[in-house]
């Protein structure tokens, strides 16, 4: 066998440090994209052409509360809410076609609904086989939220005014029939058996007048004083005017406060009625049993105030028009309870979030910007 040739040998040893230079690269490289795969905000996903998960990204962790290891082999059917907008979106990704803000909802592990928009496309081998999807998953849940606070208040605004317009037209006639049966009775020598009917008109036509101009108060702009002060003591306060009536009902309650809570600003008389409304709603789901948490927290600048239940629960229907006016599940209810709450909130700058599992409980939060 011959030596190497000069010429020869260098060629080799050119080669391997090239070799070695490329295998660097390329380390250094998938140290790189692993740092960005490992460390994305949003979350990167690899399926099959069934939805079968062959990779994601650990930020699903952080997420949706689920452990990434246990979502690879899991198909998306599984996971997602819909898993007839699954079927759509593996479909309309077997077509060929990149997708853009294809939206989802998943829930999280302890029970938040999350809403996410998808961007996907396939991957094709080298005999033009789809081999694979590969997504990215942006989460959306806070801009979805806030669009559906800004829908919700517009159609409050809208729906308020419309009924006290026609709350102004059915009180003239109400005023009528009320001043014509004082002119009735006051004139005539009428039986008492009519005499009867005509008090059930006039009680009547009274309570109905009662819930106009309840109804056109609530239409009006609140005016909010703003004063300094402890949101334990005012909660306290809520809870003992409405004490008996939950005693009665054999609910017990509990205050959690938080200890970093400072004194904030609102309108004392307003807020107190919000808490008040909402103990006694809480109270009312409950039948004879039950309880009560009401807890405080500071939550990325704002203040949390939580009340949570172990009464009957609404169903997805009844929560889309709890604050409506004029809406109520109480045979003896006329409606403007949370719609007056709902106000109320929205003029302190503070906005509701409500969860509700039928047939388990319902937990209200008051979420208010800290007032300087």
């Amino acid at each position: 066998m011959k030596p190497f040739a000069e010429r020869e040998l260098k060629a080799v040893i050119e080669l391997a440090i090239y070799k070695y230079r490329v295998q660097q690269t390329i380390k250094r490289n998938e140290n790189k994209y692993r740092r960005i795969f490992e460390n994305i905000q949003s979350v990167y996903c690899e399926m099959d052409k069934r939805g079968f998960i062959l990779e994601i990204s650990p930020s699903i962790e952080d997420i949706t509360g689920f452990q990434r290891n246990d979502l690879i082999g899991k198909n998306l059917r599984a996971i997602f809410s819909d898993p007839e907008k699954i079927d759509r979106f593996i479909s309309l990704n077997s077509k060929k076609k990149k997708i853009k803000n294809f939206e989802l909802e998943l829930m999280r592990k302890n029970g938040d609904l999350l809403y996410f928009s998808i961007i996907s496309n396939v991957i094709y081998d080298e005999n033009e086989q789809s081999e694979k999807i590969v997504a990215s998953f942006q989460n959306i849940t806070e801009s979805k939220l806030l669009e559906r606070r800004l829908l919700q208040a517009e159609r409050l605004a809208a729906v308020g005014q419309l009924a006290a317009g026609v709350a102004h037209e059915i009180r003239n006639p109400l005023g009528n029939i009320n001043s014509s049966i004082q002119f009735c009775q006051k004139k005539f020598e009428i039986p008492k058996e009519i005499n009867k009917y005509l008090d059930i008109i006039s009680r009547n036509s009274h309570n109905a007048n009662k819930i106009i101009q309840e109804l056109l108060d609530f239409a009006k702009p609140r005016e909010i004083k703003w004063e300094k002060y402890s949101l334990k003591d005012i909660l306290e306060r809520s809870l003992k005017l409405v004490e008996t009536r939950i005693k009665q009902n054999n609910v017990k309650t509990e205050i959690i406060i938080d200890d970093k809570m400072p004194q904030i600003k609102f309108d004392v008389k307003w807020m107190e009625q919000v808490f008040v409304n909402l103990l006694l709603n809480s109270n009312e789901a409950m039948d004879n049993r039950g309880k009560l948490i009401i807890k405080t927290k500071l939550k990325d600048d704002k203040i949390n105030i939580i009340f949570t239940d172990t009464g009957c629960g609404m169903s997805q229907d009844e929560l889309t028009k709890i604050f409506d006016p004029f809406y109520t599940t109480k045979s003896d209810g006329v409606g403007l309870g949370l719609f007056l709450v709902y106000q109320v909130v929205a003029a302190h700058d503070g906005f509701f979030e409500v969860k509700s599992v039928h047939g388990k409980g319902t937990t209200f939060t008051v979420i208010l910007p800290v007032k300087k």
